[in-house]
């Protein structure tokens, strides 16, 4: 007899879509879609200010503005040095140093739950992640802030290579998926399928990392 599966809150975000993406009856979106009419949609939120990616993504997780939770840009001036810093990719600052209000999964942990998170800004050495993927846009930082888990995994799933070698490899297959497949995807069976490396029945489409590679790269 299988055991009932213990519930699971997921917060997923589609950088830069706009609401008015979702009112536009021309925009295929048919997951989304279905899930919104099995769950609540809201009419419409106030975004922070300013609405970039990285102050928007902390106030998801922390539900403060950016005054608040101190992220105020994506880009900063040290005061101290004058000099811009880039903060997208977490190259510089851990969460600990950069977030000033506690966040979701700060409140999830301490209350004695598993918490993970996976390519969301400002999580780079998050204490209370589980299991953390940082957002990353370089070679370092993914090397030395990714979970030693993923390591593992990725090292059982690409054999006996280097470390290097294998997140290069799976870099590649990463950042290549077509938006034209993805648009395909008409049931949640279909995306679960795409997501597990198996494509759905006569659908027509091939995972990123196969032989043939469609769309655009």
């Amino acid at each position: 007899m299988l055991c009932p599966m213990k519930p699971r809150v997921i917060i997923i975000s589609i950088d830069g879509f706009a609401s008015f993406y979702w009112r536009d009856p021309a925009v295929r979106a048919p997951v989304l879609r279905r899930l919104a009419e099995r769950g609540v949609l809201a009419a419409g939120m106030e975004c922070v200010f300013p609405s970039t990616t990285w102050p928007t993504h902390v106030s998801l997780v922390t539900g403060v503005s950016p005054r608040a939770h101190g992220v105020v840009a994506n880009h900063i001036l040290n005061r101290d040095t004058l000099q811009p810093e880039d903060l997208t990719g977490d190259p510089i600052y851990d969460a600990p140093k950069l977030l000033r209000a506690r966040t979701v999964y700060d409140r999830a942990h301490g209350a004695g739950l598993r918490t993970a998170a996976i390519d969301w800004p400002a999580t780079r050495n998050a204490t209370t992640l589980d299991f953390n993927l940082p957002f990353f846009k370089d070679q370092h930082v993914f090397e030395t802030q990714t979970a030693r888990g993923v390591w593992e995994e990725l090292r059982s799933l690409s054999g006996d290579v280097g470390g290097r070698e294998v997140v290069k490899r799976h870099l590649e297959d990463a950042v290549v998926v077509p938006a034209e497949p993805l648009a395909d995807l008409d049931t949640e069976e279909d995306l679960r399928l795409f997501l597990s490396g198996a494509p759905a029945p006569d659908s027509g489409l091939e995972l990123p990392g196969s032989s043939r590679r469609t769309g655009r790269h």
